[in-house]
């Protein structure tokens, strides 16, 4: 009878909870949980610091339509300062192409003159010249002027003459010291243009006034103002 007893007092009551034995909490889930999340964290700071060194360094600075030039170092030792910096434009002398002589802007009295920085293996230089050209022969007998500055990188003169011929470029281009005159502008992409006053040397436009259709309408309105100008 009394083993009985025992045998009954010695079973657990499975109904009763506090009887019952919690299990233990895992000590493995939060590491296990961390080792889940690693690779995703590594990846996102993969992420933010490419996205860092994008805007740092990747992105492109150029002006849209543009090429990047890469120009010898200036021969003048002073550091080159834009021209839209300036005052006026800078004074250069060079001879062109065909053998005249320029002296930069005095060559241009009493015209509107701009200068116009190019190169054959430059696309979106080559795409603006049928508007160069266009308002050229619509302006000219008014006193506008182009000035050609071939930035060219190995293409022989000889070659470049019978582009422009090809492309009727009837104004002066100036091959022989390009890319000193460039330095001299402060030109980093081309096609570049500096509308200048060929009686002060004032530089009175550039970029994206002297591209598309906003050429035209450039050129006519600063020559009506310097037909206004007392003489």
């Amino acid at each position: 009878m009394s083993r009985h007893k025992h045998d009954r007092g010695g079973q657990k009551n499975e109904n009763n909870p506090g009887d019952s034995e919690t299990p233990p909490k895992s000590e493995h889930a939060p590491r296990y949980l961390q080792l889940l999340a690693l690779p995703g964290i590594i990846i996102l700071i993969i992420v933010v610091i490419g996205l860092v060194l994008y805007l740092l360094y990747g992105r492109d600075t150029r002006p849209s339509g543009t090429e990047e030039i890469s120009a010898p170092p200036p021969v003048s030792a002073a550091p080159a300062t834009p021209a839209a910096q300036k005052p006026g434009a800078p004074a250069f002398e060079a001879q062109a192409m065909a053998g005249q002589r320029v002296a930069f802007p005095s060559t241009y009295k009493g015209k509107l003159v701009m200068v116009d920085f190019w190169a054959t293996w430059c696309a979106p230089c080559i795409s603006e010249l049928p508007n160069i050209v266009e308002t050229y022969n619509a302006f000219h007998e008014r006193g506008f002027e182009v000035l050609g500055i071939a930035l060219e990188k190995r293409t022989p003169p000889a070659e470049i003459l019978r582009f422009v011929q090809k492309s009727n470029m009837p104004w002066p281009q100036v091959y022989e010291g390009a890319w000193d005159i460039a330095s001299k502008f402060g030109v980093r992409n081309i096609p570049a243009a500096f509308l200048v006053d060929g009686d002060t040397g004032q530089l009175l436009a550039s970029g994206e006034a002297l591209r598309g259709p906003r050429l035209r309408a450039t050129i006519q309105k600063f020559l009506e103002q310097k037909k206004r100008e007392p003489q």
